[in-house]
């Protein structure tokens, strides 16, 4: 755990440093939700191909089966609902000043897998709800999602899943490429760099 007590939350010159409470909740509630809904993904999609000669235990593998397609579903919009008031809560009140001991190319590198991150958690999700708008597999929990007038085609919705799906693989690359940046930064450098994001690490909006 970061020692926040020990990081500055602003510069001699009034810059803050670490990120406003608003804008971590969105980081960590992001986060929560992806480390769900991925492996909810793999999982359902591998249990499709399983066949099962029981007629009983065929009806309860599929019931929980789609239950997890509809979790999964209703997760995707969630996020991409988050992403979006993030990247414009982002937009209007900017974010802290990179952490001053970091190299120019660790900035740079930072930066281009942090806006990375923000494009997937939206391109993601919805190459998802296109998907299931043209499969069509639009009912999550007995509610029937809008189409927005797609027609239905098999064939194209399984070339978008299957782009979901290598979205979905990157993701998670930069998402590991990330969190051992966060190791690195906490355990080799010792800078501030992971209390800027944690909770409580004394920033107001």
């Amino acid at each position: 755990m970061p020692r926040t007590d020990a990081m500055p939350t602003t510069t001699a010159t009034g810059e803050r440093l670490v990120y406003a409470p608003l804008a971590r909740a969105f980081h960590w509630t992001v986060a929560l939700l992806v480390f769900i809904t991925v492996p909810i993904g793999f999982i359902m999609v591998d249990r499709e191909d399983v066949k099962i000669a029981d007629d009983t235990a065929r009806a309860a593998f599929e019931a929980t089966t789609n239950l997890m397609f509809s979790w999964h579903k209703v997760i995707g919009i969630t996020i991409l609902a988050l992403m979006i008031a993030r990247l414009t809560y982002r937009l209007m009140h900017g974010a802290p000043r990179s952490e001053p001991t970091l190299e120019s190319w660790q900035k740079g590198l930072s930066h281009a897998v942090h806006w990375t991150l923000y494009l997937l958690l939206i391109v993601v999700p919805i190459g998802g709800y296109l998907g299931i708008a043209y499969y069509p597999a639009l009912d999550v929990f007995g509610i029937h999602l809008p189409g927005f007038g797609i027609q239905g085609d098999e064939k194209f919705a399984e070339k978008v899943f299957d782009a979901h799906k290598l979205g979905a693989k990157v993701l998670l690359g930069l998402v590991g490429l990330h969190l051992a940046a966060v190791v690195f930064h906490r355990f080799v450098r010792g800078d501030g760099v992971l209390a800027r994001m944690w909770p409580g690490s004394g920033a107001r909006d």
